[in-house]
């Protein structure tokens, strides 16, 4: 797929404070860390946009969706699924799908450590450093690949002074919001702890036609603790450990028009209620949405000064993220589908190594990358009391329910009202990289950056359904011998194991055409290596012609070309700000 964009500009203009004139006038300097040392945004070649915690918190932005309101370039959205069906995208890009083989093609790091999908990353941002927002491939730099661009997410290190901070707010819906740090002296110069909290809730603002219940509420709470270890003036080691819980009601759904379907559920005793932009948000539902969610992980950063042109740096993480969650799947009070009550967990570990440095020369970086993942998810799609007279009269018209009998009954002793399937999938992931990222001061004016990346990936997965063996015959509900329902029947079990490598890199030019201004072109080429379809439907569906199983249980490889010319320049005295880039990416 090709995506043409137009330039972006981010024209930032400083008023005039009513006490000064002169050097407050100046936007202030802006520190980043995308090329792993600090240098300031107007002197990396990479369209990037970065956000302090502070400016963050005082724009209302509290978490990623916040993001876009700060960001032009980025999108967030999300659905009904907790963990992976949260969406970034970056220029466009990005990955779509509940399906849990689906990984982001935006990389969310927080403090380095890679989250695997989006979702994962969707939980309160709470005492945050900065945000920074890198604009196309950018696996050169980070120990996972990222095919569209990355969000990296930097919290508060502890600091050598002790001090504490609470707040407190409230809004509609008698929402409550709290919070606080404490920042603690263990010992002076060598070692210092930070803990952080947040808590959130809210009342739902979807009510429930029959009970008056609310749903879409809010009921959230994060810990962060941390250590900083400072040795001597050239070691420095951070332990972060970090705990999120969540027990929530998502996603039910008002009707906006009644459609042609209405009429069956209202004859199977629904309840159809429009939508009214000015009236109340009613739904109708037969089972009480849930989502309980557990996010906890330990990561250690220690960095090395070695000496004046090399540093070393070693970040270790472990990480388990645990959702459960159900709603009604058929979004009516009319009992046609089981309730969803699914479980999906997801076990991480990354290590990663970086050798970095530089001179009046040349500036280098040198990376090592290994990371796991152990992904296992379950789901049951089934008909319910009502089930069988709604598909009847699907098929055979509005109170036909002749072919009704055909869905009753659980011959395959589930425990389930009617007729439908159920599945588990596991998912094994483990992988590799290595990269290299280098500028070339070619001359006072004129810097050459050159970046290459090898990876190597290997997944295992495996999906059972109604417990039939693997690569043996698919164990279906008898409905499906006279009325083969695709999305229901053909249930194949398999189990696979794919490994894939690529070689990617970038090349960009740079030139500063004076200590204000700058150009720069670019060019990277991303990578995502591909994965398993973790869905019933990866070998449920047969070929019209032959009658066999077409295989679609393997995602490709994805890869992106990126083109880049960009311009950071600075103006009146460095009051006016201009950043500009036209991108294509293939």
């Amino acid at each position: 797929m090709k995506i043409l964009f137009t330039a972006i500009a981010c024209f930032c203009v400083m008023g005039l404070p009513q006490y000064s004139f002169s050097e407050q006038r100046e936007i202030e300097e802006i520190i980043v860390t995308a090329t792993k040392r600090e240098e300031s945004i107007q002197d990396v070649p990479i369209a990037v946009s970065a956000f302090s915690g502070e400016d963050l918190a005082a724009r209302g932005v509290q978490d990623l969706y916040g993001l876009q309101e700060v960001s032009p370039s980025i999108a967030v959205y999300s659905s009904n699924s907790t963990s992976n069906g949260g969406t970034l995208r970056i220029r466009g890009v990005g990955t779509t799908g509940n399906n849990p083989g689906l990984e982001a093609a935006v990389g969310t790091f927080i403090d380095g450590v890679y989250r695997s999908r989006a979702g994962l990353a969707f939980s309160d941002m709470v005492d945050i450093e900065r945000v920074e927002i890198l604009r196309g491939p950018q696996g050169t730099l980070f120990g996972k690949n990222t095919v569209a661009g990355a969000v990296s997410i930097i919290s508060k290190k502890p600091e050598f002074l002790n001090n504490y901070s609470v707040n407190v707010g409230t809004g509609s819906f008698d929402a409550i919001s709290y919070g606080g740090m404490a920042n603690v002296v263990l010992s002076e110069d060598q070692l210092a702890g930070r803990i952080t909290f947040q808590g959130s809730q809210r009342d739902g603002f979807y009510k429930d036609i029959d009970s008056g219940d609310g749903y879409d509420d809010r009921d959230r709470y994060s810990v962060k603790g941390q250590l900083l270890f400072t040795p001597n003036d050239n070691v420095e080691a951070r332990l972060i450990v970090d705990y999120t819980d969540r027990d929530e009601t998502c996603c039910p759904a008002a009707f906006y028009i009644a459609g042609p379907t209405s009429a069956i559920i209202e004859g199977l005793g629904g309840d159809i209620r429009e939508f009214s932009v000015d009236g109340k948000q009613e739904v109708g539902l037969n089972f009480k949405p849930y989502e309980d969610v557990e996010d906890k992980g330990v990561s250690l950063d220690v960095l090395w000064h070695i000496n004046k042109n090399w540093s070393a740096r070693s970040v270790t993480a472990y990480r388990e993220y645990k959702v459960s969650r159900g709603q009604d799947i058929d979004f009516t009070s009319a009992d046609v589908l089981v309730p969803q009550d699914s479980h999906e967990s997801f076990e991480n570990f990354s290590q990663e190594f970086q050798l970095f440095g530089g001179n009046e020369a040349v500036d280098w970086l040198f990376g090592a990358y290994v990371y796991t993942e152990d992904l296992v998810s379950d789901e049951v799609i089934a008909l319910s009391v009502d089930g069988p007279a709604y598909v009847s009269q699907l098929i055979m018209g509005l109170g036909n329910n002749a072919l009704a009998p055909f869905f009753e009954g659980d011959p395959a002793g589930r425990g389930l009202p009617a007729q439908g399937y159920d599945a588990i999938y596991a998912s094994d992931t483990k992988g590799w990289s290595v990269f290299t990222h280098n500028t070339w001061h070619a001359t006072s004016v004129f810097d050459l950056t050159l970046g290459l990346r090898y990876s190597w990936e290997e997944k295992d997965a495996t999906s059972i359904i109604n417990g039939a063996p693997i690569g043996g015959t698919p164990i279906d509900d008898p409905f499906c011998a006279a009325i083969p329902i695709g999305s229901l029947c053909d249930n194949q079990s398999w189990s696979k194991k794919e490994d894939e490598s690529e070689l990617t890199g970038t090349v960009k030019v740079a030139y500063h055409v004076n200590d204000e201004v700058s150009v720069y072109a670019s060019y990277g080429r991303g990578y995502k290596a591909g994965g398993f379809n973790l869905d019933q439907e990866a070998m449920g569906n047969r070929d019209p012609d032959t009658g066999e199983f077409v295989d679609e249980s393997h995602f490709e490889p994805e890869t992106s070309d990126a083109y880049e010319l960009g311009l950071k320049a600075r103006f009146l005295d460095r009051t006016l700000t201009i950043n500009a880039a036209l991108f294509y990416t293939d």
